[in-house]
């Protein structure tokens, strides 16, 4: 199956290249490559190159945002999602596509935050390795017990604090969404969000996700208006 994606984006770069833009977007969307296959990263590029093409810079934002988060550090998306983000803003306003996330939850999306945090635990335990090393220093073992704790105290926080900024998932819209009272389009409507706007999901139901869009906004869309941007912690043959 990868070399089925790879082949299904391979086609679509020819298609792009010979001037068929619309229909090597129509190719690649009708036909997604699961989330948590190898071949994501390229497909989300891919398609968020089209669509930047064909001046759609929220859409193609949210898919270059989702190759980033997979691919990490690549000077070739890192390029092309800062020109989408300035497109967005641009139609969009300043500021308005990173608007769902707490204090707590930017401070743990952070790329410094991870290995912070190892580097606490990791230094918390050779601390208390060096304690019980150290049987015949009564006096140096208390001081190295205090830097233990005090390591260990911070560790624990940081585990907590990533916990608490885990808890709700943040993805981006794809299209421009409508915001519903509950998971059916029986529901009132509460507002519209753009698209490439950041969101955090706070509840899933049969098809349908609760996002936040703000600290006093949220509502329910379809899980199909949505793009996770990170994969699925479980991976699964496609």
């Amino acid at each position: 199956m990868a070399d089925a994606h790879a082949e299904l984006i391979r086609q679509a770069v020819l298609q792009a290249r010979e001037g068929r833009t619309s229909e090597a977007l129509s190719l690649l969307l009708g036909s997604p490559v699961p989330q948590n296959h190898p071949s994501a990263s390229h497909y989300h590029f891919t398609v968020g190159s089209l669509l930047l093409r064909q001046g759609r810079p929220g859409e193609a934002f949210a898919h270059l945002d989702a190759a980033l988060h997979r691919e990490g550090h690549s000077k070739s998306i890192e390029e092309l999602w800062g020109k989408a983000r300035l497109a967005a803003e641009g139609a969009m306003g300043e500021g308005s596509l990173e608007r769902a996330s707490s204090p707590v939850e930017i401070w743990v999306d952070h790329p410094l935050f991870a290995p912070i945090e190892a580097l606490l635990a990791v230094s918390a335990a050779a601390t208390g390795l060096q304690y019980l090393r150290r049987r015949n220093s009564p006096g140096g073992r208390k001081s190295i017990l205090q830097w233990a704790l005090a390591l260990w105290s911070l560790a624990a926080v940081g585990c907590g604090i990533q916990y608490w900024g885990d808890r709700f998932e943040r993805c981006r819209a794809l299209s421009g969404i409508v915001l519903r009272s509950g998971p059916s389009d029986d529901y009132l409507e509460l507002g519209r969000v753009d698209p490439g706007a950041e969101l955090r999901i706070l509840d899933r139901q049969e098809g349908w996700f609760r996002v936040r869009v703000n600290s006093e906004t949220s509502g329910w869309t379809p899980s199909s208006t949505v793009l996770l941007l990170k994969p699925p912690s479980t991976t699964r043959e496609p």
